[in-house]
């Protein structure tokens, strides 16, 4: 293998064991996102509705039940992921920053972590699928599968760009949060079932809630609308590498002009100040 293969392949693996120690992530994916959906269930009513969805052509009519459920998966979701990659992003800062400095490839770093989110991505999108096929049945389940996972990647990519940005955790989660709730929360059918909102089409998640919806209840399916939400993750992700590159490119090798630095102070990254030594009266 080669040298950059194996920088990857390790900067990968260091990835995914600090996904799988963030225990908060790993109780949300087994126990809120079940009960999130399970509280959908339980608290809407079991009627059908016509709700408007364009990527199918017109209306839809489906049931009112299985519309939340949909709903509250792919909050579950973005939160999710939104949450993990932040998280991920904002505690290893420090790290990356010192790896870079003592030699480790940045490009390595970065593709690792791009590559940490498709996995996981993929792996939420499929369990909270399964969780939803296991209430009510699904018409296409992988197309949903994609859509959801095209719904992770936009909002794993927003949790890579706060968590280079921002210096606090507090920070990350509110807006993540709030992001999640307004971008669905205007398209869920059972708040806003007219869905004719001239400023919908540009919301983060337009794209995969459309092709969720068909995907769920319609009899053919909408990919194409996913690929709006491919542009968003691509600007998100890129937004992101971009403040991780600028945040750890290489320091100037003086710190100030005409004033030599001891091996000592190096160590500690200060200046070295020049000591008089006391007159021999002699």
């Amino acid at each position: 293998m080669s040298r950059s293969g194996q920088a990857f392949g390790t900067a990968l693996w260091f990835a995914l064991v600090g996904h799988g120690r963030n225990r908060l992530a790993l109780v949300l994916a087994l126990g809120f996102m079940p009960l999130w959906i399970w509280l959908m269930r339980l608290c809407t009513m079991e009627a059908d509705m016509r709700f408007k969805v364009p990527a199918s052509g017109g209306d839809l009519v489906a049931n009112s039940n299985h519309v939340s459920q949909l709903v509250g998966a792919m909050n579950a979701v973005t939160f999710l992921i939104g949450f993990t990659m932040f998280m991920s992003t904002f505690k290893s800062v420090e790290l990356d920053r010192r790896l870079v400095l003592a030699g480790y490839p940045r490009t390595q770093l970065l593709l690792a972590k791009v590559v940490a989110l498709q996995l996981i991505a993929a792996l939420v999108a499929t369990y909270a699928v399964a969780i939803l096929g296991f209430w009510w049945p699904v018409r296409h389940w992988w197309a949903l599968v994609l859509a959801v996972f095209a719904a992770a990647n936009v909002y794993g990519g927003l949790g890579i760009l706060l968590g280079s940005l921002l210096r606090r955790e507090l920070e990350g989660m509110f807006i993540m949060i709030m992001a999640s709730i307004i971008d669905l929360g205007v398209q869920n059918p059972t708040m806003n079932p007219l869905s004719d909102q001239a400023l919908l089409p540009f919301l983060p998640l337009y794209g995969p809630m459309q092709a969720s919806f068909t995907a769920g209840f319609a009899p053919a399916t909408a990919s194409r609308y996913l690929l709006p939400s491919a542009l968003w993750f691509v600007l998100t992700t890129t937004a992101g590498l971009a403040v991780f590159w600028f945040r750890t490119r290489a320091y100037p090798r003086t710190r100030a002009a005409g004033r030599p630095r001891t091996s000592e102070a190096a160590c500690h990254g200060i200046d070295a100040v020049p000591v008089r030594r006391p007159r021999s009266h002699h």
